[in-house]
């Protein structure tokens, strides 16, 4: 299932820049993939 082909790609890069992120919360994958990892890392930051 490709569905989301570049989500994962996402993810990993995410955890490359800012590490190791074990309670990265989920995504809800039918909204905006890219604005919603882009809230996910506002959130991390906060």
């Amino acid at each position: 299932d490709r569905a989301q082909p570049d989500l994962t790609g996402l993810f990993a890069h995410v955890q490359f820049v800012n590490g190791p992120m074990p309670n990265l919360p989920k995504v809800d994958v039918s909204l905006d993939p890219v604005k919603e990892l882009s809230r996910v890392i506002s959130e991390g930051k906060n």
